[in-house]
């Protein structure tokens, strides 16, 4: 009898979890607008589900409340314990900070060759600084591990093109500023920007600790781990596209980059979502992300049955990851 109300107690609690975090979520609107973008001034972007059209399942998959175990095994510095844990996390920072003034340096010379080696260096690293099996779940060796994941995508894309590795530093590092001079906007920001406002405030004491810290705040933590998926949504926009002189949606750097970072991406938002305390209020959005990645990445292949050009792929797909983004930011709209 004990046992069995044990047990109805924790389904109540994640529960109640789940609804206030899906309330604290609306209710505060858009993520982008309460937590200010660190590296573009506005607002942000999203992640998808393991075993995806085409896309591996990353192994950085944090554990969810579902699974039973959300609250970690180790305290302290132990193996894969919390200490461990932000040490990698905060060496791994050094050395992608270390990699972007260098590359920034091969920059000035128009050696974009030397500093997308730079970068590349720098997250295979990270990824080596300690096993899988003791960081994997952390947010940051995830977003590290599915920029890996996009670089080698867009590396093999611009292959054979007249500056290849132009489109994958800009993906990297991010557009110069003209007024300032500065570059942002990049993947490795949107990497820094996990590390320090999920990870290591909010995700890696309530998944590493246990017992948890009393002064964790689950719907904050929950509003953060989302945030990490809008994210990757609203970034693949920002960086694949721009607006042409009739105000239309085009790729950027052509179709072919933002149709395969679309179809990653929408990958792995779906699976974020999947790890989300609340996910079975994201459970109409995950279907849609699963339901859009099946279309583009058949259209990849070749498929025409959904998209009768790449123009207008891009255009729809657009329209479709703008319409999910929002729909993630009201919480499948309830």
């Amino acid at each position: 009898m004990v046992k069995r109300k044990g047990i109805l107690w924790g389904v109540l609690f994640f529960g109640f979890v789940g609804i206030a975090a899906g309330f604290g979520y609306s209710k505060s609107g858009s993520f982008g607008l309460a937590l200010k973008s660190e590296f573009d001034g506005s607002r942000k972007p999203s992640q998808a589900t393991s075993g995806a059209v085409g896309v591996p399942a990353t192994t950085g998959a944090p554990v969810s409340a579902a699974d039973g175990n959300w609250g970690g095994t180790n305290t302290g510095g132990g193996e894969g314990g919390s200490d461990y844990v932000i040490q990698w996390c905060n060496g791994s920072l050094g050395d992608l900070d270390q990699a972007l003034i260098d590359a920034r340096s091969s920059m000035r010379t128009s050696d974009f060759a030397g500093a997308k080696q730079k970068l590349r260096a720098a997250m295979e690293k990270a990824m080596q600084r300690a096993p899988a099996a003791r960081v994997g779940r952390a947010l940051t060796y995830r977003a590290i591990e599915e920029g890996q994941l996009l670089t080698n995508a867009l590396t093999e894309i611009s292959a054979g093109q007249p500056e290849p590795d132009v489109m994958v530093v800009e993906f990297l590092i991010g557009s110069r500023d003209e007024k300032t001079g500065e570059y942002r906007d990049g993947w490795f920001d949107f990497i820094k920007y996990v590390a320090k406002n999920v990870d290591l405030e909010y995700h890696i004491p309530g998944l590493y600790i246990n017992p948890r810290p009393a002064a964790l705040n689950l719907i904050e933590y929950e509003r953060r781990f989302t945030a990490f998926g809008r994210e990757l949504i609203s970034f693949t926009m920002r960086r694949f596209t721009k607006r042409d002189s009739n105000g239309e949606i085009v790729g950027r750097f052509g179709s072919k980059p933002f149709l395969k970072a679309s179809e990653m991406v929408t990958s792995f938002a779906a699976a974020l979502l999947n790890d989300s305390l609340s996910r079975a209020r994201y459970s109409c959005t995950i279907e849609r992300l699963g339901t859009l990645n099946a279309k583009i990445a058949g259209f990849n292949a070749g498929n025409r049955a959904d998209y009768s050009d790449p123009r207008i792929a891009v255009q729809l797909i657009y329209a479709a990851l703008s319409d999910i983004d929002a729909e993630i930011n009201s919480v499948c709209g309830h």
